[in-house]
C-alpha cells in the first residue's frame, strides 16, 4: 500500500477563470484548487515541471485580478480530455491571508 500523504494546508476545491500564464493571456484555462502553498490548474496549454510561472486569475463576483507565482511542480495530460492538461503549481511565498480568507467561508 503506498504510504499516505499528510498535507500541510487545507485544499479549497474552487471554479475560477485564469486569465495569463507569465504575462500573456489564456483561455478556457481553470484554478481548480488552492491553498495557501500551491494551485492544480486545467487547460489546453502545458507547462513542464521546473518552469517558473506567474498566473493570474478571478474570483467569481470580484473584478480584481489576483496573481500567484510559483513553479510547475507536476504536469499530466487528461487521457479522458485530449488536448486538456492539468499542473501542480507550488507558490514561491505562502499565501496565509488567503487561506484565512477561504476559511471563514468567504465565497468561492
Amino acid at each position: 500500500m503506498p504510504p499516505r500523504v499528510t498535507r500541510k494546508c487545507l485544499r479549497y476545491q474552487v471554479d475560477w477563470e485564469v486569465k495569463t500564464f507569465n504575462g500573456q493571456p489564456v483561455a478556457d484555462t481553470l484554478l481548480l484548487d488552492i491553498s495557501a502553498i500551491g494551485a492544480r490548474i486545467e487547460g489546453p496549454k502545458p507547462l513542464a515541471p521546473r518552469n517558473h510561472l506567474e498566473f493570474t486569475y478571478l474570483r467569481p463576483g470580484d473584478d480584481r485580478e489576483r496573481s500567484h507565482t510559483g513553479v510547475v511542480m507536476w504536469m499530466r495530460p487528461l487521457v479522458h480530455k485530449p488536448g486538456r492538461y492539468q499542473m501542480g503549481v507550488k507558490f514561491y511565498e505562502t499565501d496565509w491571508p488567503l487561506d484565512l480568507e477561504l476559511s471563514k467561508g468567504a465565497k468561492f
